[in-house]
């Protein structure tokens, strides 16, 4: 295994938890009982949108790897906004 094949399997890795906890979380029930719901929203936001943009910028970094690597270092700050 090279470092690319490790790199875009930790970015696939951390993409897709992004998703699914943004997912989860935002919409748990007993989560957010004394938070506002803007907290609810940008919290699911930024974790989902960070996760998409993570994922997307794995996929195109071959094509246009300026973009790609935009795409996942703004996703992976995004997501980590929340953390």
């Amino acid at each position: 295994m090279n470092v690319r094949t490790a790199l875009f399997w930790l970015g696939t890795i951390t993409g897709i938890a992004y998703l699914v906890i943004g997912a989860l979380g935002a919409w748990w029930p007993g989560h957010w009982d004394d938070a506002a719901a803007i907290d609810q929203i940008i919290w699911g936001a930024l974790l989902v949108g960070g996760g998409v943009a993570v994922l997307a910028g794995l996929r195109i970094i071959e094509h246009s790897p300026r973009w790609g690597a935009i795409l996942v270092a703004v996703g992976a700050v995004a997501g980590a906004l929340v953390i």
